[in-house]
C-alpha cells in the first residue's frame, strides 16, 4: 500500500489570527428555519449566486433567505438522493455525487446519468473536483474517475491501479497549481503530474510516522502549501527549497501541526490565510501560522461533528454540520465583547468612558464598575459595594468621576477610590450627569436639579444649584462655552447662572446630547428621531424626511465621516454630510445603514438611560452598551462591499409562476402582475436594498427592501421593467437588471379595432342617413301627393265657387246701374273682396304643390317666378343681383319668392309702368329685396284709402314678419314705387 510521508517539526512560521474566534458573527439555521435536513454532506457555490447544500435527502439551494428543493434528477421530480458531493462546472453544468445512483450531471435541458452509462451501476461518489484543464474527477467506492466533457456528452476513464476511495475521506482532490493534482484514496496520497501529452505519472508519499494515523482529507492553498488532514492530527507538506534535483518522496518538506490531535473531517482555506478545519468530535478549529484554537459546543455551536466547510466568494465561512445543521461565520462591521468576565457579562454595561491612559471603564446597572487594561477587565469596586451606575466622567487632572443610582458620587484619582458627599444626599441619591468644562469647572446633574463647582473640585454645601427640582439627564459644552443640559422637562443652554430653554425640540425628555467633530450638536429625545441644535433654537429631523423614528441615544463621530448613532433598534451609520444637508434642507433622503444582530450586535437596542452611553477610543474603535453586552466597531468590516447586480429571478402572472426572460407577454386583463428579483448577499441579505421601476408607467423609482413588485390590471402596451440593487448607505449598482413587458389587449381594446369600429360607425352613419334620406322622400312624397290632392280638389270646388260668386256680383252691379249707390259700392267692395280671396287661393294652391324651384337660389327662383308675369304683359323686367349669393332655406326661398310675385303683380294692376327693376343684394349678415317699378305710384295720404278692400301690401308685411325681417313701402304720386324688404341671415340660414 502506499503510504504518506511525515516529518516532526518543533516551530512553524507566525501567521497570527487577526480576529479571535469568538468575535466572528455567528448565524446557524436548522430544520425549523426551513433546512431541508440537518446533515449537511457538502456546500457549493453556483459562481456569484446561490449556495448549493447537499444533505441525506437531497440537494438543495440558499440564497441567505430561504431554502429551495433542486431535484436531484431533472426528469423525476419526485427523486430525492442521498448526495456527498456537489460541483458546479466552468460551463454552468452542476455534478451531483449520489450514495448509491452514481454521478447526474445536469445540464440546461436534461439530467444525464453519467455513471449507469459508462456502466457502472450503483456507484457511492465520495468526491467531486474540477481541474484547471476542465477535466471532471470523481472519487468512488471503486476508485478514481477521470471524466471527459465533450460538449453534452463525456466519457469515463476508471483509475483503478489508485485504489478504492472509503467513506471516511471527504476531500479527496487538491490541485497543485502546477497541472498536477494530489489524490487521496485508501492507499494513500497520490500526485499525478503530466509527463506527456495525456500521460500521468504517480509518485508515492511513504509514511514516516503511522503512529500518526491515516489520511482523510487534504487541501492546497494560495502559498503553495498542501494540508492533509489525518484521523488524528494535522499535517502541512511545503514545496522544499534549495535542492537541485527531486525526486519522489523529497519534493516536499511535511511538518505536523503541533498539539493537534483532533480527528479531521473537512479541510478550506480562507482569504486571510487561515486554515479551517473540521473534526469530527471537537468541533470547528482555525489554524493560523503556529497556533491553532477551536469552537465547540460549549462556546455556542450546534454540534461538535462538522461534516462539511466552504468560503463563498464574499468570504463567508460556512460550516456544516452533522446533525446541528448550517451555520454562517463572517468578520462583519461589529464586534461583540465575548471574552469579558462572569461578573460583567451576566449584567447590563450602562456607561462607558475611556481616560487619558487609555483605560476602558464600564458601569454596569448590578455588578459595579469594571475596567479594560491591558486586554483584560478587572472589578473595580466602589466603597459601599456601590453596584449601579449611572453616569462616568473624566477631569482636566485625570480623576475619573462616578455617579451612581443610589449611592451619591465617588472618585477615582489613580489609586483609589473616594466617596464625595455634596449636601444634598436622600435615600434615592442618584446623580445622573457629570461634565468637566473648560474653564475648569465640574457639573454635577442630580435627580433634583444641576450643581456646579466653578473650581472644579466638589465638595458638601459648595455647589451652586440651579435647575432645581429638573431630573438632569445628560450634559455637554457648547463651542461658545455654554453648558448644553438636557433635562426630562426640555434642553436648557446654561452660560454662568444664567439659565434659557431651548425652543423647538420636539419632545421634552432629553436622552443625549452630542457634538461632532465639525461642531454639530445633536439631540436625542423620548419622541424618536434626532434634534439639530443651531442657535437657541432645535430642528426635528424624523421619518418626514427619511430620519429613523427610533429612540437615538447617543451620536459618535468615527473620524472618517460618518456618524454612529445607538437606537433602540439597532445601531445607524451614516454619512455626516448626508445628516448636515438633510439638517440643512439642501436633502430629501438618507442613505443610511441600520446594524444589528446580524453584523455582530449582541442585541439590537442600544441603552440609552446611564451616560455616556457610548464613547471612541484612541485606536478608533467606537464602543457601544447593548441590552446583552458591549459591541465594539470592526475597522475590517465596517465598509460594505459593493452589491452584486440585481438579478429578475421570475414572475408571477396571476397564480402561476415563470421563469425570468428578456420578453414577458402578458394576457389580456391579467389582473396582477408580480417581479421577483433578488441579488446575491449570503453575508446580510437584510441590508440589501432595491430600487425598481416599469419604463412608461411608472413616473419614479421605488425603493424598497422587498424582493418583489406588484402591479395590477396595467394598461395595454409596451414597458420595460427595470431592477438594481446596492447594500444600504453604498451607492447603486452600475448593471441594471431589465425586461421588456408587453401588455396585450382584448380584441375591443387593439388600435385595429378602434379603426374597424370607426369605419364601422362611418359606414354605419352613412347608411343611416340615407336610409333616413329616403324615408323623408318617401314621406315627403306621400305628403306632395297629399297636398297635390287637396290643390285639385280646393281647385275644381272652392276656386269654381270664387268664380261662379265674382260672376254674379258683377251680374248684380249691372243690374243696380249706378256705381254710387251704397249697394253698388257694398258690391264693388265684395267683388274686390272676392278676387284677393281667388289671389290667395291661387297662392295657397301654389305653395301646395311641389315646387323644385324653391330648394335652389333665391335669384333663380325669383327670374323663374317673374319673368312669366312681365312677358305676359309686355313690360320690361330688369333684374340685378349684388354680393356672394348664400344658399337658403326653401322657406326663405318661399316666402321672398312670393313677396315679389305680390310686388310686380300689384304693379302690373295698379300703377301701369314700362319698366320694373327687381334688385336683390347680400350683405355681411343680412340681404334686401328691392321691387321698383316707374309707374303711377300713390301719395302717402292716400295709402290708407289705397289699401281698403286690398289685402296685398298686409300680406307681404305678415311674410316679411315670418321671416324675422322687415318691409317698407316708398312710392309718391306720379314717381312710381318701391317695395323694400330687409331680412336677417340667422332666420335663412336656419331655415326661418
Amino acid at each position: 500500500m502506499l503510504l504518506l510521508l511525515l516529518a516532526l517539526s518543533p516551530c512553524l512560521p507566525a501567521v497570527s489570527a487577526s480576529v479571535p474566534l469568538s468575535e466572528y458573527q455567528k448565524q446557524e439555521w436548522q430544520v425549523e428555519d426551513g433546512l431541508p435536513q440537518s446533515e449537511l454532506r457538502a456546500i457549493t457555490q453556483v459562481p456569484g449566486g446561490r449556495l448549493l447544500i447537499a444533505t441525506y435527502g437531497g440537494v438543495a439551494s440558499f440564497d441567505g433567505l430561504r431554502f429551495s428543493p433542486i431535484h436531484v434528477d431533472a426528469t423525476d421530480p419526485a427523486a430525492s438522493e442521498a448526495v456527498n458531493s456537489l460541483l458546479v462546472s466552468r460551463r454552468g453544468d452542476l455534478w451531483i455525487g449520489t450514495d448509491d445512483r452514481g454521478i447526474i450531471r445536469q445540464t440546461a435541458g436534461a439530467a444525464i446519468n453519467v455513471s449507469e452509462q459508462a456502466g457502472f451501476h450503483q456507484e457511492r461518489i465520495r468526491g467531486l473536483f474540477e481541474d484547471s484543464a476542465g477535466t471532471i474527477w470523481a472519487a468512488t467506492h471503486d476508485g478514481i474517475e477521470r471524466i471527459t466533457v465533450h460538449g453534452e456528452t463525456q466519457s469515463v476513464e476508471l483509475l483503478d491501479r489508485l485504489g478504492p476511495v472509503s467513506g471516511d475521506i471527504t476531500t479527496p482532490f487538491a490541485e497543485d497549481g502546477r497541472g498536477g493534482i494530489f489524490v487521496l484514496t485508501s492507499d494513500g496520497v497520490f500526485h499525478l503530474t503530466a509527463r506527456g501529452a495525456h500521460i500521468h505519472v504517480l509518485e508515492q508519499h511513504e509514511l514516516h510516522h503511522k503512529a500518526t494515523g491515516d489520511a482523510v482529507a487534504i487541501y492546497y492553498d494560495r502559498n503553495g502549501v498542501l494540508w492533509i488532514g489525518l484521523r488524528d492530527g494535522l499535517v502541512r507538506l511545503k514545496p522544499s527549497v534549495g535542492k537541485a534535483v527531486r525526486t519522489a518522496g523529497d519534493e516536499y518538506t511535511q511538518e505536523v501541526v503541533a498539539g493537534f490531535k483532533n480527528e479531521v473531517t473537512a479541510l478550506v482555506g480562507d482569504s486571510q490565510g487561515n486554515m479551517w478545519v473540521g473534526t469530527n468530535n471537537d468541533g470547528l478549529c482555525r489554524v493560523s501560522g503556529s497556533r491553532f484554537s477551536c469552537w465547540t459546543t460549549k462556546d455556542g455551536l450546534a454540534g461538535n461533528s462538522v461534516r462539511s466547510l466552504y468560503e463563498d466568494d464574499e468570504h463567508n465561512l460556512w460550516v456544516g454540520l452533522n446533525s446541528g445543521g448550517l451555520a454562517r461565520w463572517r468578520v462583519a462591521a461589529l464586534i461583540p465583547l465575548r471574552d469579558e468576565p462572569r461578573a460583567l457579562r451576566e449584567v447590563q454595561p450602562a456607561a462607558l468612558l475611556e481616560d487619558h491612559s487609555g483605560n476602558l471603564w464600564v458601569g454596569t446597572w448590578g455588578n459595579g464598575l469594571f475596567r479594560l487594561k491591558q486586554r483584560k477587565f478587572l472589578h473595580e469596586p466602589l466603597p459601599g459595594n456601590s453596584a449601579a451606575i449611572r453616569t462616568l466622567a473624566e477631569d482636566a487632572a485625570g480623576n475619573v468621576w462616578i455617579g451612581t443610582w443610589f449611592n451619591g458620587l465617588f472618585r477615582y484619582n489613580g489609586a483609589g477610590f473616594q466617596h464625595v458627599l455634596l449636601g444634598r444626599e436622600s435615600l434615592t441619591d442618584a446623580v445622573s450627569a457629570l461634565l468637566s468644562d473648560k474653564s475648569g469647572g465640574f457639573w454635577v446633574g442630580t435627580y433634583t436639579g444641576l450643581l456646579h463647582y466653578a473650581d472644579g473640585v466638589p465638595a458638601k454645601d459648595k455647589g451652586v444649584l440651579l435647575l432645581k427640582d429638573k431630573l438632569i439627564t445628560c450634559l455637554a459644552q457648547g463651542d461658545d462655552g455654554a453648558i448644553l443640559v438636557g433635562t426630562s422637562a426640555g434642553l436648557y443652554r446654561v452660560r454662568g447662572e444664567e439659565v434659557h430653554p431651548v425652543e423647538g425640540l420636539s419632545h421634552p425628555y432629553v436622552l443625549s446630547i452630542s457634538i461632532d467633530n465639525a461642531r454639530n450638536v445633536w439631540v436625542g429625545t423620548k419622541g424618536g428621531g434626532l434634534d439639530w441644535l443651531e442657535g437657541g433654537h432645535a430642528f426635528q429631523l424624523n421619518t418626514l424626511n427619511s430620519m429613523v423614528d427610533y429612540t437615538i441615544t447617543s451620536v459618535l463621530d468615527d473620524g472618517q465621516g460618518f456618524l454612529w448613532m445607538g437606537t433602540s433598534r439597532g445601531i445607524v451609520r451614516v454619512q455626516r454630510q448626508q445628516l448636515e444637508e438633510l439638517a440643512r434642507q439642501k436633502r430629501t433622503r438618507l442613505d443610511y445603514v441600520l446594524l444589528g444582530k446580524a453584523d455582530g450586535m449582541p442585541s439590537s437596542e442600544c441603552l440609552g438611560v446611564a451616560q455616556p452611553h457610548s464613547t471612541r477610543t484612541k485606536d478608533g474603535s467606537l464602543w457601544f452598551a447593548t441590552a446583552k453586552g458591549l459591541v465594539q466597531t470592526n475597522p475590517e468590516g465596517a465598509v460594505l462591499p459593493a452589491a452584486h447586480p440585481a438579478q429578475l429571478t421570475g414572475a408571477l402572472l396571476g397564480n402561476n409562476s415563470v421563469d425570468a426572460t428578456d420578453q414577458l407577454e402578458l394576457s389580456p386583463g391579467l389582473e396582477d402582475l408580480v417581479f421577483q428579483f433578488n441579488s446575491q448577499n449570503l453575508a446580510n441579505p437584510a441590508q440589501m436594498e432595491f430600487r425598481y421601476k416599469l419604463d412608461g408607467y411608472d413616473r419614479d423609482w421605488t425603493v424598497t427592501r422587498s424582493r418583489s413588485a406588484h402591479y395590477r390590471k396595467l394598461p395595454p402596451g409596451h414597458y420595460r421593467f427595470l431592477v438594481d440593487a446596492r447594500n444600504a448607505g453604498s451607492a447603486w449598482n452600475d448593471k441594471i437588471a431589465s425586461t421588456a413587458v408587453h401588455q396585450q389587449p382584448y380584441f375591443y381594446q387593439a388600435w385595429w379595432f378602434y379603426a374597424l369600429l370607426c369605419i364601422l360607425t362611418a359606414a354605419a352613419a352613412v347608411r343611416l342617413f340615407r336610409w333616413r334620406l329616403a324615408r323623408a322622400k318617401g314621406e315627403l312624397g306621400v305628403v306632395l301627393e297629399e297636398r297635390n290632392r287637396i290643390a285639385r280638389e280646393w281647385h275644381d270646388t272652392l276656386m269654381a265657387g270664387f268664380a261662379a260668386i265674382s260672376w254674379q256680383m258683377e251680374t248684380t252691379a249691372r243690374l243696380l246701374g249706378s256705381e254710387t249707390s251704397p249697394a253698388a259700392k257694398a258690391c264693388e267692395l265684395a267683388r274686390n273682396m272676392v278676387r284677393h280671396c281667388q289671389t290667395e287661393a291661387r297662392r295657397i294652391l301654389w305653395d301646395l304643390r311641389e315646387n323644385q324651384e324653391a330648394t335652389g337660389p333665391l335669384s333663380s327662383a325669383l327670374s323663374n317666378a317673374l319673368t312669366p308675369l312681365s312677358a305676359k304683359e309686355g313690360i320690361d323686367m330688369r333684374m340685378q343681383v349684388e354680393g356672394q349669393e348664400v344658399a337658403l332655406a326653401p322657406g326663405c326661398v318661399h316666402h321672398l319668392v312670393c313677396i315679389g310675385q305680390e310686388a310686380v303683380t300689384n304693379a302690373l294692376r295698379h300703377a301701369l309702368p314700362n319698366i320694373i327693376s327687381v334688385h336683390l343684394q347680400y350683405h355681411a349678415d343680412w340681404l334686401s329685396l328691392s321691387v321698383k317699378d316707374d309707374g303711377c305710384g300713390f301719395r302717402a295720404s292716400d295709402k290708407l284709402a289705397a289699401l281698403h278692400g286690398h289685402f296685398g301690401i298686409p300680406v307681404m308685411e305678415e311674410r316679411a314678419r315670418k321671416l324675422g325681417g322687415s318691409l317698407r313701402v316708398e312710392t309718391s304720386a306720379g314717381n312710381g314705387t318701391e317695395i323694400l324688404v330687409h331680412v336677417p341671415f340667422q332666420m335663412q340660414l336656419h331655415g326661418g
